[in-house]
């Protein structure tokens, strides 16, 4: 366990776990591999070896969510024996003395060294992830981490009435006949929603910005474009859009995290108001009517824009 685990990490192992991301490097033979490399970082060691892996294989269940929004789970994970190969194993502790880390940004930091390999060393030094389980020191038990479960109870029911789907055919029909450049723009800030969609936290974040800034910032990074769009979706004047709405406060929070690197926590409330952000000003530049979704999240009272964008009063 040497290997895995330096020994300043753990006072007490009996209440400690470690979190094993396994990445399967190729196009290297075992005869290049024979001794094991070990790197270690912050709260992570690398190891670069070759062989074959027992893990809990997490391809042998699956999760199904049930009309009602309810989660089934089908089959159960299962001890494994994988191919011999090359692998780059990221190791990092997971419970440390009996409290629980932060699952989001040990994982992330497990994405963030394979990258560093990757990037200097070419993909297939970290070309797919395999696996990512936890070993338990107490009893030696091996769990599987999942991604994260999203509540589709925490989201309105869709409006699937005659006139919600054709007024969604008239917004699609609206792009499909705007002008080339403005088409493909549209298109673009809709990719960065679609991905935003399957991601979370900070990846949902700086995903739905991008899809903002792409739809409400053409050929340029100034903010008052968007203000503008949200000024003539609301008729009202720019002055009191930039007060009200805040997108000034979620652009400088953009720049903390990518210019200044602040590790900062995305609570789910900024990204849904992100997305009513992109919803009015997509129907402005489409000539639609205002659904004001901004101002319906604004006027929640629970609704507090300096929290979730770590402004302190």
């Amino acid at each position: 366990m040497c290997d895995f685990v330096p020994s300043n990490w753990f006072k007490n192992p009996n209440d400690s776990s470690i979190l094993i991301t396994a990445f399967r490097t190729l196009l290297v033979e075992k005869n290049q591999l024979i001794k094991l490399h070990i790197h270690d970082y912050n709260n992570a060691r690398i190891l670069i070896l070759y062989g074959q892996l027992k893990h809990l294989d997490s391809k042998q269940f699956s999760s199904d969510i049930d009309q009602n929004g309810i989660l089934n789970v089908i089959g159960s994970p299962k001890i494994t024996l994988s191919k011999e190969s090359a692998w780059l194993l990221v190791v990092q502790p997971f419970r440390v003395d009996g409290i629980d880390q932060n699952e989001y940004k040990v994982k992330s930091k497990a994405g963030i060294l394979s990258s560093i390999y990757s990037a200097i060393n070419g993909r297939n030094m970290a070309f797919h992830l395999v696996f990512e389980n936890v070993l338990s020191f107490a009893k030696g038990e091996i769990s599987g981490v999942s991604d994260s479960f999203v509540n589709p109870l925490s989201f309105p029911k869709p409006d699937v009435s005659k006139n919600k789907l054709d007024f969604i055919y008239k917004v699609c029909k609206a792009i499909e006949k705007s002008e080339q450049h403005k088409r493909h723009r549209i298109e673009i800030s809709l990719h960065w929603f679609h991905e935003a969609q399957n991601s979370n936290g900070l990846d949902e974040f700086i995903k739905l910005w991008i899809a903002l800034e792409s739809l409400g910032m053409p050929d340029s990074s100034n903010i008052k474009l968007l203000n503008q769009n949200i000024s003539n979706a609301y008729q009202l004047p720019i002055g009191d859009v930039q007060d009200v709405f805040g997108i000034g406060k979620i652009f400088g929070l953009r720049c903390r995290i990518v210019h200044d690197g602040e590790d900062l926590s995305i609570h789910s409330t900024l990204s849904d108001y992100i997305r009513c952000l992109y919803v009015d000003v997509l129907f402005e530049q489409l000539g639609f009517p205002s659904e004001e979704r901004s101002k319906k999240a604004l006027d929640n009272p629970e609704f507090d824009l300096d929290a979730l964008v770590h402004i302190k009063s």
